[in-house]
């Protein structure tokens, strides 16, 4: 339990499905869950024209109650600090459902900030370029992966151009200032590491991989299936052009 996100058994006990559990044997079964937006330490709130936005760092805690199959909150903090910020859980009424709505603003001011445009246009940008200016056409690997760059240079044309220009979009959507927002997606972008963010790796990272403490998770349980035909597939197709390694360093393009 991190230092600054004190939950207790007392807290855990106060949502109705762990009335009857206890919060470290289901740390030690590995049914307890955080969503940390330490992160957004790096952002300031920001302006909307018609009044001022605001954006918290929240911790959310969730669990899976015993015999059941869905993760369940039952702690969220809207801040880092302890002092400042005290812990809400389902008993705290409207309370509550402002601390959830605090998290949901968090959690998509991370999207559209990293998720959406750091870590998918921006990070796939250099890839279409390098692939336009260092293969021709016809090479295998340009036919495979030219065909799912269609739109992606215009859309991140229209993005700098207008959708994250000030008083557009972006600056109305997401609670951060938009001078923040440009630090915070240009530090988070230069520290990702594409091939630890590999879908397998990521989840086994965050400890999202075992069905038994966790046994629903609709976005692994979707995405780990397409991720598996993919691979096979793409590597089925790149082995009929290269035997190995040698032959692709080899490959002048």
């Amino acid at each position: 339990i991190p230092a600054n996100f004190p939950i207790s058994n007392e807290i855990f006990r106060k949502t109705k499905e762990f009335a009857s559990d206890d919060l470290t044997r289901a740390m030690a079964a590995g049914r307890v869950f955080m969503s940390d937006y330490k992160e957004l330490n790096d952002v300031v709130s920001g302006m909307h024209p018609l009044q001022k936005k605001y954006i918290y760092q929240p911790i959310i805690a969730f669990a899976v109650p015993e015999n059941a199959s869905n993760m369940v909150p039952f702690a969220i903090q809207c801040g880092q600090i302890p002092a400042s910020f005290p812990i809400f859980t389902p008993v705290d009424d409207w309370a509550w459902q402002m601390a959830k709505g605090t998290a949901w603003a968090a959690h998509y001011t991370y999207h559209e900030l990293i998720t959406h445009l750091g870590v998918t246009h921006l990070l796939i940008e250099p890839i279409a370029i390098a692939t336009r200016r260092q293969l021709h056409d016809f090479h295998p690997i340009s036919r495979l992966l030219n065909q799912h760059f269609e739109g992606t240079m215009l859309i991140n044309s229209l993005a700098v151009s207008s959708l994250i220009q000030e008083g557009q979009a972006v600056d109305r959507l997401v609670g951060s200032s938009l001078a923040t927002n440009f630090t915070f997606l240009a530090k988070t972008r230069l520290n990702y590491s594409f091939s630890q963010n590999f879908l397998p790796v990521r989840l086994k990272a965050r400890g999202l991989t075992s069905k038994k403490a966790l046994p629903t998770y609709h976005y692994r349980d979707d995405a780990i299936p397409i991720w598996n035909a993919i691979r096979t597939w793409v590597g089925k197709y790149v082995d009929r052009y290269y035997n190995g390694d040698a032959e692709v360093k080899a490959d002048f393009e």
